[in-house]
This record gives C-alpha cells, structure tokens and sequence, in this order.
C-alpha cells in the first residue's frame, strides 16, 4: 500500500528520499492507475501559467509602446499575485 501526504511536516520510519524528478512521476503513476485529480491540477497550472506569461508579455510590450520606451529597458515583477511592469524613464 502507498500512502501520500500532501504537505505534511517531519520524518517518518520508512520515509525515502526523494528526487527532482518523483514529484512528476509520482503524478504521472497516479493517473496512469485512476486518480486523475493530480495530473489535472498539474495541467491547469501550466496552462494558466503559459497564459498569464503571454498575457504578461503582450502588456508589458503595449505599456512600453504607449510610454514610448525601449522594450529593454522595462522590468517584470510578479510574485505569484499582482504582476507589476516599470520603467526606468
């Protein structure tokens, strides 16, 4: 029997190292046996993310035209909330 804890703390007996790469696979072996609610979780959050990167591109490229400033010199702060584009003018 395999039993997974979600955000628990601390070790226990027979707890195993695990690697970069289990994480993925771990999901991976779950929807390949019929819990599917991982693997879907794990997709909507790399769709959301691609969209909030393009999203996040197409502002910053608008807010650096109607500014009139050089692409390059805008910035790109997100901390996972409210993305925040600057300048240096």
């Amino acid at each position: 029997m395999v039993k997974v804890y979600d955000g628990m703390k601390g070790r226990w007996p027979g707890d195993a190292e695990l690697t970069a790469e289990s994480p993925a696979r771990l999901i991976d072996w779950l929807n390949e046996h019929g819990v599917h609610g991982p693997h879907e979780e794990r997709e909507e959050r790399r769709l959301r993310t691609r969209e909030e990167r393009r999203w996040a591109a197409k502002w910053r490229s608008s807010i650096a035209r109607s500014a009139k400033v050089p692409l390059a010199k805008m910035r790109t702060i997100g901390n996972g909330g409210a993305t925040v584009h600057e300048a240096d003018l």
